[in-house]
């Protein structure tokens, strides 16, 4: 096989395209959720690049696919480029360009209408990669109101008939001569589904917020437990906005439960719609426990272990100056109750302190549990006469305990001889 110059060189050229090659790789992300708008409200439909590479250099396409031709907004060789763009979205759309340097390509759309709702989809494109994501956005709350109107007619008899247009119900009645005909119209809005907050401790339970936008008429708000039993609440705060939709916020103070499972519904009897939200509150898990599990791979193998945990918690290993140590994956269990018990495997080498501490964590509730333990400096020495010397050791102690068991049980014997 031939090394000389000119085979080297292709060889470095190939491995330089290959790096090059790997590092402009990169995934589109964004939320798993759909997007629900309320019609005329600005909306941000998240994008991003893993990892967070800039994206100046490339070409960023938001597109409608519910459209043949649906460009939304394109991004190209620094600029924003507007042919070819939908023309209902030309003045309502733009990206943070201040944030494309750490992968942001975010589309800002404003004053949402009824037209905004499909799959929109995230295309990104560099020279040699390319990766895209699609995401649902849901309008909600648009309202058509019919004007009133009077007009004069001749008729004979009298009429009626329903007119729908959009979500607005109008009744028009026709009288006898000379004739009103008048509109009566009610508009209807579906709002969003209900967004469940926490609050914090409140009078020695956990406060909980509900809280639903964008509704016509005004919506009813349920608390419930796990079992469906309606909660005791506070009074709704109702808001009423100028074009009519309201939004409720309802607070409640539940008490710890076996499950921490409740929900807030939103209701609309008139409309026969209803829409829920289910939380589960965290709950705090046992203190971490560590065993030893012996030699493992030139070191000692440690096990930590917690459970009752929710959220899912995370497992770290420190030494004794508070360093990460490198772990095996952890474990993770989930009962049929939703809560965590968590194990993760380490092994650590001998250092000055043989210190080692496991800390359970759980960063949503801001909860932090520990668990040192400190190994002798015999357990890491695994040379033979060492090895000989604790056996030996063992062996010698067995033998003196079963002598004097051998001692006291003959003493006890003859004593009760004596007695005899």
């Amino acid at each position: 096989m031939e090394t000389g110059p000119d085979s080297l060189f292709l060889t470095l050229l190939l491995l330089l395209h290959s790096s090059h090659s790997v590092s402009e790789r990169f995934e589109v992300l964004g939320p798993s959720d759909s997007i629900v708008a309320v019609a005329g409200d600005d909306i941000i439909l998240p994008c991003y690049l893993k990892p967070n590479i800039s994206a100046e250099d490339m070409t960023v396409d938001w597109l409608n696919l519910d459209f043949l031709d649906g460009r939304v907004f394109r991004y190209q060789n620094h600029r924003i480029i507007r042919e070819d763009q939908i023309l209902f979205y030309s003045g309502r759309t733009s990206l943070y360009e201040e944030e494309l340097w750490r992968g942001n390509t975010s589309l800002k759309l404003t004053r949402v209408q009824g037209t905004d709702e499909g799959r929109y989809k995230c295309l990104i494109q560099s020279k040699s990669w390319y990766d895209d994501f699609t995401v649902q956005v849901l309008v909600k709350g648009e309202v058509y109101f019919h004007v009133n109107v009077i007009i004069s007619l001749q008729y004979n008899d009298i009429t009626s008939f329903l007119h729908i247009t959009g979500h607005s119900m109008c009744l028009f009645v026709h009288s006898l001569s000379p004739v009103n005909i008048q509109s009566v119209c009610v508009s209807v809005a579906v709002g969003s589904k209900p967004v469940v907050s926490i609050e914090g401790h409140r009078e020695g339970g956990m406060g909980l917020l509900c809280e639903t936008e964008g509704w016509h008429p005004e919506p009813e708000l349920v608390w419930l437990d796990s079992k469906g039993v309606h909660l005791s609440a506070g009074p709704p705060e109702i808001d009423k906005d100028s074009k009519g939709f309201y939004t409720v916020k309802q607070h409640v103070i539940v008490q710890e439960t076996d499950t921490n499972r409740f929900t807030c519904r939103v209701q609309q009897s008139q409309i026969n719609e209803k829409m829920e939200t289910e939380i589960h509150l965290p709950i705090v898990g046992s203190k971490p426990v560590v065993s030893i599990e012996g030699h493992r791979g030139g070191g000692m193998g440690l096990l930590c272990e917690t459970e009752g945990w929710h959220p899912e918690p995370e497992l770290v290993w420190l030494d004794s100056k508070g360093v990460n140590l490198s772990a095996g994956p952890p474990e993770i269990d989930k009962d049929s109750k939703g809560f965590y018990t968590v194990k993760q495997h380490v092994i650590v080498q001998e250092t000055d302190t043989n210190r080692f501490t496991c800390r359970v964590q759980q960063s949503r509730i801001n909860e932090k549990m520990e668990m040192e333990i400190h190994l002798p400096s015999e357990l890491f020495d695994t040379t033979p006469w060492r090895i000989s010397f604790i056996v030996l050791c063992c062996l010698g102690a067995i033998t003196v305990i079963g002598l004097s068991l051998a001692i006291y049980c003959i003493r006890n014997k003859k004593g009760n001889g004596q007695i005899i």
